[in-house]
């Protein structure tokens, strides 16, 4: 008695080089039986229900035949003698009373007709970071291309798309069901490369695309920014150690913000666009290094301070030190490119650490710090060679450079915004110190230990999917901290590309005089890194126009030269700084920008407002910080970097501000 059939099968048509064989009880039934080849062929039989599969079994002549002449009785197939096997609950042991003959062919399976495939098709379209209830629909003949299709789209969509040419819409074909699931199914979709405008819509959709599925998704032309991300990426690199040696002039554009020269750089510091470079300094600061920690810079420093015959043998032995300490780095090729790391740590596709290094001071190649940013830019040009879908992610790729250079170690923080922006993150930790310098061994032991931590913040910030600019709102020149604590405690999100309108609140009008003020004080924290973030009123500015509007307010320097009595504004302002003095303040930086005015009818000043006060402080505990300017602005004698800011000093700056020509008398009530 045989309990298992193992049947040997062919669809029809097929050659004979395509039979596959199938395992089955043989108490089972025809639909089981159906079921399994499905099964078995799961991806040629895709869309096909397993109940519209047709099985004949083989005819007993079919058994003699040789292959030749087994094809010809194929070729009229299913006629010639096969047996239908009809009835779905039929047991396969009425069909196979006998085990059947093992080289044989015994199942012909028949598949059904192919629907016809209607000349024009309904294509569900939804543009990437709409809601699902947008999809809109697009009908259209199979035999249009790509271009046509994407002309429908604008005609479909002109009021979202009246600035846009068709032919600046990326198409992607999907077969997603509008579910809940859509929207963040799209989130970590691998778009890939759009389609071709040349392409055929028939040879895309070659069945009837599935009903109550997105078919196609539409993505924004890059514009501004973004665009001038992905031109960035454009522009082909020559290798790290040759780039090193013509530095200097490529920096003569200020390809890369690394401070060389020192006009080559971002008002926005790379601690600010990446809160994990912030932690990382907070980290250098406040860490208590273990035992570990000074084991390991320890065994660092003996190393490193040695002579190595090589730069490579020197960077093997660095590499060696870091994977003892569980920072695991390896040297591999950049992309598609020839360029070999000298060392570097990747999570999936994205650098985490680039280590570069010159066998001594002065000895090498070029300058590593060079070497390294350069070895960055392949790094992200190369992230799924295609510049448009690296310009559209949701992140500046932050990095770390470690550079070694003989018994010394610099460690930089890169970004990519629409440049690629660079920073020593810490200054440059010498590895050959004395045995009772526990000063600078101690600063080792906390760098390397910070820098532990934020490796392992990076491979967890590199392990989450990342969303595209449709999905998330994402400017990669502005800071990361985008949300702050209110006054009743809540989080609020912000986003730097809007502004508040001005609001009345605290905007006191005294009689013929023109009201005192400052900004609306929203929010106050601190954050990593040194910074402190100030949430104040956005002012309603208006700089440019000749005759701003009533509500707008511009700064007392542009407004000079309109009004010829300012003496109301000057007591007013003279006012408030004595009530600032009395409450135990020094403010530091009057100057004409910081005094904002609103004007009313015939030029009437009617509203003021105080800005800047980064440099204001508690009296006698407030000093100047670097870089006082006193070429272009007038200031006090006493007023220089790192003297104590006096309040006669802001009395002396009311002066300069409203008698800038003359020793004019100083108004000051009190």
């Amino acid at each position: 008695m045989f309990d298992i059939l193992s049947l040997n099968c062919l669809v029809l048509g097929g050659t004979l080089d395509r039979i596959f064989p199938v395992e089955i009880a043989r108490t089972k039934p025809v639909s089981a039986l159906k079921e399994a080849i499905k099964v078995e062929k799961s991806h040629a039989f895709d869309g096909i229900v397993a109940d519209q599969l047709k099985l004949y079994r083989t005819s007993k002549e079919v058994e003699t035949l040789d292959d030749d002449e087994l094809m010809q009785a194929l070729a009229c197939a299913p006629e010639g003698g096969h047996e239908a096997l009809t009835g779905s609950r039929r047991a396969l042991s009425r069909i196979f009373e006998h085990p059947p003959t093992p080289d044989a062919l015994h199942i012909l399976v028949e598949l059904p007709s192919p629907s016809p495939v209607p000349q024009a098709t309904l294509l569900n379209c939804l543009v990437l970071g709409d809601a699902r209830n947008r999809i809109f629909p697009v009908i259209i003949s199979r035999a249009k291309n790509v271009g046509a299709l994407r002309k429908a789209i604008k005609d479909e969509k002109q009021h979202a798309f009246h600035s846009v040419d068709a032919d600046e819409l990326d198409l992607n074909h999907i077969s997603l069901p509008n579910d809940d699931e859509l929207e963040h199914k799209l989130r970590d979709f691998n778009f890939g490369k759009p389609l071709q405008p040349t392409s055929i819509l028939a040879n895309i959709f070659i069945d009837v695309p599935t009903e109550e599925h997105v078919h196609i998704i539409v993505r924004r032309p890059l514009r501004g920014l973004l665009k001038d991300r992905a031109m960035y990426l454009k522009d082909k690199l020559p290798p790290p150690s040759s780039g090193a040696k013509i530095f200097s002039a490529t920096q003569e554009k200020h390809v890369y913000l690394c401070s060389r020269p020192l006009e080559a750089e971002d008002p926005i510091p790379v601690t600010l666009m990446e809160p994990i470079f912030a932690e990382f300094l907070d980290d250098c600061q406040t860490y208590k290094p273990t035992d570990e920690d000074n084991c390991f810079v320890r065994n660092l420093s003996y190393q490193m301070s040695m002579f190595h015959p090589t730069e490579l043998a020197r960077m093997d032995e660095f590499r060696e030190q870091l994977k003892a300490y569980k920072i695991t780095l390896g040297n591999d090729t950049v992309g598609r490119t020839q360029c070999q790391t000298d060392d570097h740590l990747m999570v999936d596709k994205f650098p985490v650490v680039i280590a570069k290094g010159n066998n001594e001071i002065g000895s090498g190649g070029g300058d590593p710090f060079a070497q390294a940013l350069i070895y960055y830019h392949l790094f992200i040009q190369n992230l799924d060679n295609d510049e448009l879908k690296v310009a559209r992610l949701c992140s500046v790729f932050p990095c770390f450079h470690i550079i070694v250079f003989g018994p010394c170690i610099g460690i930089v923080g890169s970004v990519f915004a629409r440049k690629i922006h660079s920073e020593v993150l810490v200054p440059i930790i010498p590895l050959c110190w004395h045995s009772k310098q526990l000063a600078i061994q101690d600063t080792a032991a906390r760098a390397f230990g910070a820098l532990r931590i934020a490796t392992r913040k990076f491979k967890n910030l590199y392990s989450k999917p990342m969303p595209t600019v449709e999905i998330a709102d994402f400017n990669p020149e502005c800071p990361s901290w985008q949300k702050y604590t209110n006054p009743d405690g809540e989080s609020q999100e912000f986003a730097y590309e809007e502004t508040q309108k001005i609001r009345d609140t605290g905007l006191m009008p005294i009689g013929s005089a023109p009201a005192r003020d400052t900004p609306e004080l929203i929010a106050f924290e601190k954050l990593p890194g040194g910074w402190y973030m100030v949430v104040m009123e956005a002012l309603g500015i208006d700089e440019r126009s000749l005759s701003p509007p009533t509500d707008s307010y511009r700064s007392f320097y542009n407004y000079r030269d309109c009004a010829s009595d300012h003496r109301k504004l000057e007591e007013a302002v003279s006012a408030f700084i004595a009530d600032f003095h009395n409450e135990g303040f020094v403010h530091g930086d009057l100057r004409d920008v910081n005094l904002l005015v609103k004007a009313g009818g015939q030029d009437k000043i009617v509203h003021f407002m105080l800005l800047d006060f980064d440099w204001a402080g508690k009296v006698h505990e407030t000093y100047y910080p670097p870089y006082v300017n006193r070429k272009e602005i007038s200031r006090p004698s006493g007023a220089r970097d790192g003297m104590e800011i006096l309040q006669e000093h802001d009395l002396e700056m009311i002066r300069f501000l409203f008698h800038p020509d003359t020793d004019g008398p100083l108004v000051l009530l009190v």
